[in-house]
C-alpha cells in the first residue's frame, strides 16, 4: 500500500538532496517526508527493509564503519592485553587468559617434615635467579638506587618455607630433647607405649650449616606479618566446599579442607619462566 500523501515540507535540503539524489517533482518530497517521520518512530525503523526508498549513497558508508569499529575494537583489544603483559609478565589484574581452572588435592611432598625429598620439591617452586629480576621497562636498574625487582610470589614462598623449617625443627628439636631426659631418668620399660626417637639426619645437618637461621625470631616475624599481608592482597575469593568428618577421637567436626575444590588461579608457571628469563643472578634454591 503506498504512502499516504502528505503536505510538502518548508523549503529546506531534502533527504535526497543530501544524498545527492535530488528530485524536485512534489510526490517524492512528500515521499522523503514520510520516510523521515519512519525514521523517527522506533516502532517503524524495527522494519528490515523499505520497499518504496530509493537507493541511497549511504547504504554503502555503514558496512564500512561498521567494519572499521570491529578493526579498532580488536586492535584495543590487543594494547590492552599488551600492556597488561609487557613481555608476557602476567601483572596483577592482568588479561583473564593468564586464569587456569584446577582442582587442588594434598601433596605430601610438600607436607611431610624436612628431607632432601621435601627440600626438593619445594625449591623446584623457585625459578634460577631466586626471582630477583632487571626488566628495561617494569625493573630497571642502573647501577646506583635503582637495582631491579623482586617478584613477590617467590619471597612470600621463601617465608612460608622458613615458617615450615622453624616449625619442623623445634618439633623435632623437643622430641629430641624429651628423648634424652626420659632415657637418664627412667629405663624403657616406665613407657612402653612411648614411640621411639628417630633421628633426621636431614634436620640436624641443616643445624650444623645455615639452616638454623629459619629459626631466629626477627626472620620469622618478618615471615609472618609479610605472609599476612600477601594472603589479604591476594583475597583469594574462590569458594571451598564445605565437609564433616571425625577427629581422632571420634568427634564430629564441620569445616573446609580446601581439597577437591574447583578454583581458578593465576598463571604460576608462566611467571615462573618469565622470572627466570629476566633474572638478575644465578642463583637458586628456595632459603
Amino acid at each position: 500500500m503506498p504512502p499516504p500523501s502528505l503536505p510538502s515540507p518548508q523549503k529546506s535540503t531534502s533527504y535526497h538532496r543530501m544524498s545527492n539524489e535530488s528530485q524536485k517533482d512534489d510526490t517524492d518530497r512528500s515521499s522523503t517526508t514520510y520516510y523521515k517521520e519512519e525514521e523517527q518512530d522506533p516502532f517503524l525503523s524495527q522494519r528490515p527493509f523499505h520497499p518504496h526508498r530509493k537507493p541511497s549513497r549511504h547504504i554503502y558508508i555503514y558496512p564500512i564503519v561498521a567494519l572499521l569499529s570491529l578493526l579498532l575494537g580488536a586492535l584495543s583489544s590487543q594494547f590492552l592485553r599488551i600492556e597488561h603483559t609487557i613481555d608476557n609478565y602476567p601483572a596483577p589484574y592482568g588479561h583473564s587468559s593468564r586464569l587456569t581452572s584446577i582442582v587442588w588435592n594434598a601433596n605430601a611432598s610438600f607436607a611431610d617434615e624436612p628431607s632432601e625429598r621435601t627440600d626438593a620439591a619445594w625449591s623446584s617452586l623457585i625459578p634460577k635467579g631466586r626471582g630477583f629480576v632487571i626488566h628495561p621497562k617494569l625493573a630497571p636498574a642502573d647501577g646506583g638506587e635503582r637495582k631491579g625487582k623482586s617478584v613477590s610470589v617467590f619471597h612470600e614462598l621463601h617465608c612460608l618455607h622458613g615458617i615450615r623449617s622453624a616449625v619442623f625443627t623445634t618439633a623435632y628439636l623437643m622430641k629430641k630433647e624429651k628423648a634424652n631426659n626420659n632415657a637418664i631418668s627412667s629405663s624403657p620399660h616406665d613407657h612402653p607405649t612411648m614411640p621411639a626417637f628417630v633421628e633426621n639426619a636431614y634436620i640436624e645437618a641443616s643445624l650444623k650449616g645455615d639452616g638454623a637461621h629459619h629459626l631466629e625470631p626477627h626472620h620469622l616475624a618478618h615471615c609472618f606479618d609479610y605472609i599476612r599481608q600477601a594472603l589479604m592482597c591476594a583475597a583469594d575469593s574462590n569458594l571451598e566446599d564445605v565437609v564433616t568428618m571425625d577427629d581422632e577421637n571420634g568427634v564430629t567436626l564441620t569445616g573446609a579442607e580446601g581439597w577437591g575444590s574447583k578454583r581458578v588461579c593465576r598463571d604460576f608457571w608462566g611467571l615462573h619462566e618469565w622470572s627466570e628469563k629476566w633474572r638478575s643472578e644465578e642463583g637458586g634454591g628456595i632459603s
